[in-house]
């Protein structure tokens, strides 16, 4: 897109908007974005990173955070479009204005698999005990099944539900 999103409506003048959308319910890790080139890691940049404002520089994003929102900017007629994270990346040559590049993480299809091991078992029990009660950083919370910033015994039935091997 050309103009951002409103009240902002900025002119981006010969580049496109590139975003890059968490829409899973766990932190993504090891997120890249790569246009032109292979994947290339996420970093946060922008005036509180600049030295010249006191920031240390850019940082580099070891996970993007569900339903967190990561910008950039590509020159028009960019191509050949790649997205990673958890270890899964996909690929498209060129995208038309207003088409989505989509990436399906395993994350999403066991979210109940705490401790990333294609399996929910008595580690993922024990860590959901482990993190029982108020998530002490809202949104990044691996426990917090139901995603309601609170490790209960809403999401220990979510675990147990989930029993056995990952699809």
């Amino acid at each position: 897109m050309d103009l951002g999103p409103t009240p902002l409506a900025d002119d981006y003048l010969n580049h496109d908007m590139i975003l890059f959308v968490s829409l899973a319910a766990q932190p993504l890790s090891n997120p890249m974005l790569g246009v032109g080139v292979s994947g290339v890691p996420l970093m946060t940049r922008g005036i509180s990173g600049n030295p010249a404002f006191g920031g240390s520089g850019p940082t580099l994003m070891t996970s993007i955070d569900p339903n967190n929102v990561w910008v950039t900017l590509a020159p028009n007629g960019a191509t050949d479009f790649t997205v990673s994270a958890d270890g899964i990346t996909t690929s498209i040559p060129m995208l038309l204005p207003g088409e989505a590049l989509y990436l399906e993480t395993d994350a999403e299809i066991c979210a109940a698999d705490i401790t990333a091991d294609a399996v929910v078992n008595v580690f993922d029990l024990l860590a959901l005990i482990g993190a029982w009660g108020v998530c002490p950083d809202p949104g990044n919370c691996a426990a917090d099944l139901n995603g309601d910033n609170t490790v209960n015994v809403l999401d220990l039935l979510e675990l147990i539900s989930a029993w056995g091997a990952c699809p």
